[in-house]
């Protein structure tokens, strides 16, 4: 009888500790699966554990606007966290507030830029080619986003950016595509530099960094090289292109 009530306390008590120390765990807000995607808004690292600071604890480097896929949502002293597999397969956590659901990277220009998600609502006015929309919330066809170089100047001098307006998202003027993404971050990137440059702030290295990064996105050759081909013709880099007409004998 004895025994019996020692084996009930020492049972209880490892019990108790146990209690103890799940209390301490993230909370699941959803169970370990796929979740869909997110894209880093700017470069980072994901770590082993939620809010880790050491080095150590790194377990892959995730490059701005790099796609990953979401695997679990957890929450830990008071933060929100997002267990997240890169594209090569490692696994680790980052905060949500640096990732986003999706960015629409705008390949026509003329996007209508809603103050509501609704057609017969006013507009912000359109959006150009080559900026790109952060989903801020998504609601059937429609998002509400942040449009970055959302206006742009002719002569590539100054940009506008619109916050917290909403786009249909089966619009054919815009494309879901991580390399395309790099293509939008490299484009605004320079003009940038081209801000710079028109302030007089301009040297060799801006202007040889400037060329490099136009260069590599002329060399990507994707659906916004026509974007990159208008900067780099102001800028002198390229000679103006034309088509070339279609013969008759290729019709």
């Amino acid at each position: 009888m004895i025994k019996l009530v020692y084996f009930t306390i020492f049972f209880l008590f490892v019990f108790s500790c146990k209690k103890k120390a799940d209390s301490t765990a993230p909370e699941n807000l959803n169970s370990p699966n796929y979740l869909g995607t997110r894209y880093a808004l700017w470069t980072n690292y994901i770590t082993s554990t939620p809010g880790a600071k050491d080095a150590k604890d790194r377990t892959a480097l995730v490059y701005r606007f790099e796609e990953a896929t979401l695997l679990e949502k957890v929450e830990q002293d008071g933060k929100k966290y997002l267990k997240l597999r890169t594209v090569e397969g490692k696994e680790g956590f980052a905060e949500e507030k640096i990732y986003t659901e999706a960015i629409y990277v705008v390949t026509t220009s003329g996007l209508p830029a809603f103050r509501k998600p609704t057609l017969t609502a006013g507009t912000k006015g359109n959006v150009d080619a080559g900026s790109y929309c952060i989903a801020k919330e998504i609601q059937g066809e429609w998002a509400n986003v942040n449009c970055l170089t959302a206006k742009v100047s002719p002569n590539y001098s100054g940009y506008e950016d619109w916050y917290d307006v909403w786009i249909q998202t089966t619009d054919p003027k815009i494309v879901v595509d991580p390399l395309l993404n790099e293509t939008a971050g490299i484009y605004r990137d320079s003009l940038d530099l081209i801000k710079k440059i028109n302030k007089g702030e301009g040297n060799e290295k801006i202007n040889k960094e400037l060329q490099e990064k136009l260069t590599k996105a002329y060399e990507k050759n994707d659906m916004l090289r026509p974007v990159i081909e208008k900067v780099m013709e102001t800028m002198g880099y390229l000679e103006h292109h034309y088509d070339a007409p279609i013969s008759d004998d290729q019709q």
